[in-house]
């Protein structure tokens, strides 16, 4: 009998795997055609659109098509929608799909997707409350997503009048044989379409709406690119402290893992600390090249009320096998009254590149120097880190010795005096001893 035992065994074991096929084909196909009914219901490219009468509901919905950024190896774009009412509007929930479809069988992309709200004016924001919320994935030829789902808790994110919601999204193509960001050719992205994102966002009077609005803390404060490696495994971060004398919920957590296609094998935690003691470990799936990233919700759960006085860090833990260019950063979805602590910011007007655009320099509680430099309209870069070790730093100030570039003086209290010769090509400064 243990033939036929096992032959029936392998019999139910086949039919079993076929069914399971059946129905995870029949799951796909189900995916599919929600896929596509999103896509037909906001297939659209509306550019900005304004809020100008005052409806109990508003669905901002359409397709950010890309183009060529001044880097020409990515790909970017964004939609506005400015508010010109005299009513606030709360975002409640966000919907996006990126369209992989056009990459080819060798391909991968890398891709940032996210929500920011600014001063109408303003073109771009990398800072903490303004930058809500950004993800960030890798797609390998082929790949197929679900739309992602977004609710945003309690009362939604403020959009006041006179400010602009941004749906943006920037993507760069890798080739998976030799690695590296790839130009695309013009003919793949004359119509826009090429790593589009399709989007719909709904906001709400904020009248009909009885919570208070939450806003996001980015922890690094602003968008910081380091240098990871396997001795140097916290990304940079930032503390927050409940300065209000109230309590502050915090309603979930963001995270932006910024692995591209053909970095190494890496892994990545988050660890939130309270009072600089661990309150709560995050664990990701590790980075692969060349894989399709795992989906990640783009807030998780996580539910912890504050107390006044308390000081709240997430700090990312990225362990590559080698040194890498990373970035990081996580979002608390938190109410009002949480205060930036331990970071020296806007610490000098300068123009370190000299192109008529002073440039942003500030100093975090580790000591070091971050950089970011600026263009026309505010155009804001990621901040590069230029110096470490400069934490008992108190003011910075063109130095009185410049000669040949720009150099700053860093000086404290305690009779420290520093020059820092700014060296735009390698973004660093370079320190030597103030003249006497």
């Amino acid at each position: 009998m243990r033939g036929p035992q096992i032959h029936m065994m392998l019999l139910f074991s086949s039919l079993a795997l076929n069914s399971v096929s059946q129905v995870i084909s029949s799951a796909a196909q189900s995916d599919i055609t929600a896929n596509q009914q999103f896509i037909s219901s906001v297939d659209a490219d509306h550019g900005v659109r304004e809020i100008l009468a005052t409806p109990d509901r508003i669905m901002f919905s359409g397709r950010v098509p890309k183009y060529k950024t001044s880097d020409p190896r990515s790909l970017g774009g964004a939609r506005f929608l400015i508010n010109l009412s005299n009513m606030e509007y709360r975002v409640v929930s966000f919907a996006y799909l990126l369209d992989e479809t056009g990459l080819q069988a060798n391909q991968s992309a890398e891709t940032d997707i996210g929500l920011t709200i600014t001063p109408k004016a303003q073109l771009v924001s990398l800072n903490s409350g303004e930058e809500l919320l950004v993800t960030h994935q890798c797609d390998a030829s082929n790949n197929y997503r679900r739309v992602a789902q977004v609710s945003i808790p309690s009362g939604g994110f403020a959009l006041k009048p006179d400010q602009k919601l941004s749906v943006g999204s920037v993507s760069s193509i890798f080739s998976q044989s030799t690695g590296g960001a790839q130009v695309v050719g013009d003919a793949r992205i004359a119509d826009g379409r090429f790593v589009s994102v399709f989007y719909k966002v709904e906001l709400v009077r904020a009248d009909l709406v009885s919570p208070n609005a939450v806003t996001t803390y980015r922890s690094p404060y602003r968008d910081r690119s380091y240098v990871a490696d396997p001795h140097r495994v916290d990304a940079p971060s930032s503390d927050f402290k409940n300065t209000s004398n109230k309590a502050v919920h915090i309603y979930g957590i963001g995270v932006f893992i910024g692995d591209a296609p053909d970095s190494p094998a890496t892994n990545h935690d988050a660890i939130v600390y309270l009072n600089d003691r661990p309150l709560k470990t995050f664990h990701f799936a590790q980075h692969r090249p060349g894989i399709s990233s795992e989906p990640l919700a783009m807030i998780l759960p996580f539910s912890y009320t504050m107390k006044p006085n308390d000081v709240i860090s997430v700090v990312g833990q990225i362990v590559p096998p080698q040194a890498v260019v990373f970035d990081f950063a996580s979002y608390l979805v938190a109410d009002a009254g949480l205060t930036l602590t331990n970071e020296k910011l806007d610490m000098a007007k300068v123009d370190l590149n000299r192109d008529g655009f002073p440039d942003i320099i500030d100093i975090d509680s580790a000591g070091s120097v971050w950089v970011s430099l600026t263009g026309s309209g505010g155009l804001q870069n990621t901040q590069l880190e230029w110096a470490r070790d400069l934490n008992t730093v108190e003011k910075l100030a063109a130095s009185p010795d410049a000669g040949e570039g720009v150099v700053l003086r860093a000086t404290n209290s305690h009779g420290l005096c520093l020059n820092l010769h700014g060296d735009v090509s390698r973004a660093l400064f370079v320190k030597s001893p103030c003249k006497q």
